[in-house]
């Protein structure tokens, strides 16, 4: 029998001048997570949950914060901090996070000097952490997927060198393996980003030897095999520290740093179907978002709300301000070391820093369109 239906392939518009009415400030009322890059990010439920990263001038932090996204009313949306309990990772950045079946995995980064190579497993109902002793080099730097039930990364530092070793952890039964690659591999690398796409492994960017990359590589997970790919269209060029995620048929790459002092906030797509690159946002130069006499305007209001515990879910009840809910047009400073996350049809950024001064800025930025 026929289908009924038509699948339907979702694209991203690729109208230059329309992307800023598609950006959103997501404002919050303190407290507030610390300025910081190198963190990582992942979204369970309507939670975000950062943990951990750097700031160049403050050092290595050991804090998590969750946020709670609420697109019916954006000014219910707040952060608040989760104490971290025994067996948390502890002082950690350039690690990532991935969520699977209920619990929140963290792997590598290193604490300013030394490398991790322990998986911190998080209990997303009772917030309690045990920890899976490695098995695998410390690695810091790296980039990572989940495919199935297994999560794969790639690169990042060993030792202080550059590696282009894939190494795959198997969430079920928690135990490590090197994944034995047939043929050509990627120049070894770090700070780069990859995305799952049709049981692939699909790898951009990052730097080797202090020079970034431009090139695009997809891993086979069937057939243990790399392929460089040659694409079409305006690619990011060389790039590092950007952030990549998938929705639908397409790549989203935002952000990075080209060269030293050289941030963007550009955007591009990568088209899974077409192989091709187009720049959907340009680079723009932005005003700081907020006024210190702002800041300082709505702290007193919130003095009343000083002896609340930390990590109880608290909505702000009070009256407008310019520094709770979402801002229409407003787009991210040029950044790298941030995170982006999917969140249902949003794009959500966190973090990052441009010329080693932090941010703790959050921002959505809508990927769907009707067509």
């Amino acid at each position: 029998m026929e289908p009924t239906h038509v699948r339907r392939v979702v694209r991203i518009n690729t109208v230059k001048g329309r992307y800023r009415g598609k950006w959103q400030e997501m404002r919050s009322s303190p407290p507030l997570p610390g300025r910081r890059c190198y963190h990582s990010a992942s979204v369970f439920e309507n939670r975000l949950i950062v943990y951990g990263g750097q700031d160049f001038h403050e050092g290595v932090f050991n804090d998590m914060w969750v946020f709670n996204i609420n697109p019916d009313s954006p000014s219910q949306e707040r952060w608040h901090q989760i104490p971290c309990t025994e067996n948390s990772p502890g002082y950690l950045c350039r690690h990532h996070s991935i969520v699977f079946n209920g619990s929140l995995y963290i792997f590598g980064g290193n604490d300013g000097s030394t490398e991790n190579d322990k998986v911190f497993v998080l209990d997303l109902s009772q917030y309690t952490w045990r920890v899976v002793q490695g098995a695998v080099p410390a690695v810091d730097s790296y980039s990572i997927v989940l495919h199935e039930s297994q999560m794969i990364i790639f690169g990042g530092y060993i030792g202080g060198n550059m590696s282009n070793e894939v190494f795959i952890f198997d969430l079920v039964r928690e135990t490590w393996s090197n994944l034995s690659i047939n043929g050509e591999k990627p120049v070894a690398r770090a700070d780069h980003r990859a995305v799952e796409y049709g049981g692939c492994m699909w790898v951009y960017g990052g730097k080797f030897d202090d020079e970034n990359l431009e090139d695009l590589w997809k891993l086979d997970f069937g057939t243990s095999e790399w392929v460089q790919i040659q694409y079409n269209g305006t690619s990011p060029g060389p790039v590092s520290g950007h952030s990549a995620l998938t929705y639908g048929d397409v790549m989203l790459l935002f952000g990075g740093i080209h060269d030293v002092l050289k941030e963007t906030n550009e955007m591009y797509t990568y088209d899974f179907i077409n192989n091709n690159w187009v720049l959907i946002q340009t680079e723009t130069q932005i005003d700081d978002p907020v006024t210190p006499s702002e800041v300082e305007t709505f702290s007193k209001k919130l003095k009343k709300m000083d002896h609340l515990e930390p990590h109880k879910l608290v909505l702000y009840n009070g009256p407008p301000s310019p520094m709770q809910g979402r801002v229409d047009g407003k787009i991210p400073h040029s950044r790298d070391g941030h995170t982006a996350v999917l969140f249902e049809n949003l794009m959500i950024v966190f973090g990052g820093d441009r010329h080693q001064m932090a941010f703790n800025d959050l921002y959505c930025y809508s990927v769907y369109e009707k067509i």
